[in-house]
Formats: C-alpha cells, sequence, structure tokens
C-alpha cells in the first residue's frame, strides 16, 4: 500500500498545484478584468463628456445658424429695393448733367436780391443826393 499512497500522494500534489496554477491564473485575469473594467469606465467617462462637449458645440451651432438664416432672409427681402449698378449709373449721369452743386439754395436768392436791392436803394439815393446837390448849385 505504501505504493499506492505514494501514487494518490503524488496524484493529489499534481491536482493541488494544478489548482494552486488555476487560482492564480484566475487572479491575474480577475486583476486584467479589474484594469479593463477601470480602463473601459474612464474610456466611457471621457468619451461622453466629449460627446456633451459636441452637443453644445452643435447646439451653439444650430443656433448660429438660425441666426444667419435669418439675416439671409432679411437681405434676400431686402434685395428687391435695393439699387442696381445699372440704375446707379443712370443717376450719376443725370447728377452730372444737372450740377446741382451749382444750383443756388432759397437762402443764397434771398441775399442776393437783398444786396441787389440795397445796392439799387443806395444808387437812387446817392442820384437824388446829388440831384439836390446840384438844384442848390443852380
Amino acid at each position: 500500500m505504501p505504493k499506492e499512497e505514494a501514487g494518490l500522494e503524488a496524484y493529489f500534489t499534481e491536482i493541488l498545484q494544478r489548482i494552486n496554477e488555476i487560482e492564480e491564473k484566475t487572479k491575474i485575469n480577475k486583476n486584467k478584468i479589474n484594469l479593463l473594467a477601470s480602463s473601459t469606465i474612464t474610456k466611457y467617462k471621457k468619451a461622453e463628456e466629449e460627446i456633451n462637449s459636441i452637443r453644445e458645440n452643435l447646439s451653439k451651432m444650430a443656433d448660429e445658424l438660425e441666426k444667419l438664416k435669418q439675416k439671409v432672409d432679411y437681405l434676400l427681402s431686402e434685395l428687391p429695393s435695393l439699387v442696381r449698378k445699372e440704375d446707379l449709373s443712370s443717376i450719376e449721369k443725370f447728377i452730372k448733367l444737372w450740377q446741382p452743386l451749382k444750383f443756388a439754395t432759397l437762402e443764397d436768392v434771398e441775399r442776393i436780391v437783398n444786396r441787389l436791392m440795397e445796392s439799387e436803394i443806395k444808387a437812387r439815393l446817392k442820384e437824388k443826393a446829388e440831384e439836390r446837390v446840384n438844384k442848390k448849385e443852380n
């Protein structure tokens, strides 16, 4: 029986050794799984933050796009009331032809009329004064 016991003992020793190896491999695998889980959670949180940031940026861009669309709509609505280049060149030709800067204002005309009237009155007064002087001399 000692041989049988020695064989059984060697058999159980080998089984225990294999169990220890399996336990060691299981611990290593658990550590790897924990490390992967931790890494996955960290990456998930980072990805979630990036997605939130992208959503915020997308929302801002949508708002800016809406404002831009409103401005374009406004410009398009105002477009018919704008002057075309051809119309502007026609107006420019008329302005050059008329030369409105050489037109007199009402104030200018009144000033000229007042000066003429004053000079006319002075001339007549002078004539009358000369006539009186001439009458007195005669």
